[in-house]
């Protein structure tokens, strides 16, 4: 079956694509104008994919529309573009989310052949207030979300909308806080990476204090962070993209079930520059004054310090399986890639 593929350059999109290196379908991958030699170079291996110019924040998408007869082929349609950035503002996340796939959906539409649509969503659309959710819940509309999740929410809410009463089926992915494989690097600092980038910044003011630091912090003792790695997002979605057929439409969390604590992950992170951290927990009547003022962690992350929301779907055992088997997720590997990172720079 013929790919047509949003986002294969970025950050998910690079993973997913090595995931389907023996893919025995054509694969096209849409790409922006200025980013097409970088892209070419990156995939000069994989001998089924072309290469269809475009940006899907243009309301055509197409930067040739003839290209529309080249893709009346593809019967998959696999959007993973648009943007990620904890910290994006308002602007910018509603024109690569929202309007990025308003455009993708009206180019799906044009594709004769078209049988499946995947959309790489978020578990953040979800909120941070809920006990359990399923694959088909959302935060409720008093819920205050970033900009991120807010577009996230939106976009997939409105990717249900134009395919409820359609023939094509429509599998949505919602990954947890996707982080670099354990022997993989960054491209950018984001997500609990920043923390990470803080803590090593503040390393020569911390050498100064004890050995034994002793905080307060807002966030609740069974709150986590649902981090998962590039490669158990990109093997679960390749699996699914592999399938000949999807019998029905679906939504997935692509998270763990063995996730770490608000709690484990700053002591780690203490502990990988020599420093032991006792952590004081404050309630949430308090915290949410109190931690927006706190330095070291952005405020779009610190919303998760009382994130506590069992994620449940229909996955079957061999999927979680799957998911578990890559999900290698070490805070000193994390704070050495910060490292490498920062010293690229």
């Amino acid at each position: 079956m013929s790919l047509l593929i949003t986002g294969a350059t970025g950050f998910i999109g690079k993973g997913l694509m090595l995931e389907l290196t023996d893919y025995a379908g054509d694969i096209f991958v849409l790409v922006r104008e200025h980013s097409l030699k970088k892209a070419i170079l990156t995939f000069s291996e994989m001998k089924n994919v072309e290469f269809i110019v475009g940006d899907i924040t243009h309301i055509s998408v197409l930067s040739d529309y003839r290209d529309l007869d080249i893709l009346s082929q593809v019967q998959k349609v696999i959007h993973v573009g648009g943007g990620y950035d904890i910290e994006m503002k308002n602007e910018a996340a509603y024109i690569k989310n929202v309007i990025g796939t308003q455009n993708v959906i009206s180019l799906s539409k044009k594709l004769p052949n078209l049988n499946e649509f995947h959309l790489v969503s978020s578990f953040s659309v979800v909120g941070t207030n809920k006990d359990y959710a399923t694959g088909d819940e959302f935060a409720e509309t008093t819920d205050i979300l970033s900009p991120y999740a807010e577009s996230k929410k939106t976009s997939e809410m409105m990717t249900r909308k134009a395919f409820e009463n359609s023939t094509i089926k429509l599998v949505i992915y919602r990954p947890g806080i996707v982080i670099a494989n354990i022997d993989g690097e960054l491209e950018k600092i984001d997500g609990p990476y920043y923390f990470l980038q803080n803590i090593l910044k503040a390393e020569k003011i911390l050498k100064y204090l004890p050995q034994q630091l002793i905080t307060m912090y807002p966030f609740d003792e069974k709150a986590f962070l649902p981090l998962i790695s590039l490669k158990s997002v990109t093997s679960f979605i390749s699996k699914k993209i592999g399938e000949n057929q999807v019998a029905n439409s679906a939504s997935y969390f692509i998270v763990s079930e063995k996730n770490k604590s608000i709690r484990q992950i700053m002591e780690e992170a203490l502990f990988s520059i020599n420093k032991s951290l006792i952590l004081k927990p404050v309630p949430l009547i308090l915290g949410k004054r109190m931690r927006f003022g706190f330095g070291l962690i952005p405020k779009e992350l610190s919303d998760f310090a009382f994130f506590k929301t069992k994620l449940t779907d229909e996955k079957s055992l061999d999927e979680m399986n799957l998911i578990e088997k890559y999900n290698q997720i070490n805070v000193s590997t994390m704070i050495n890639q910060t490292q490498k990172f920062m010293e690229r720079l």
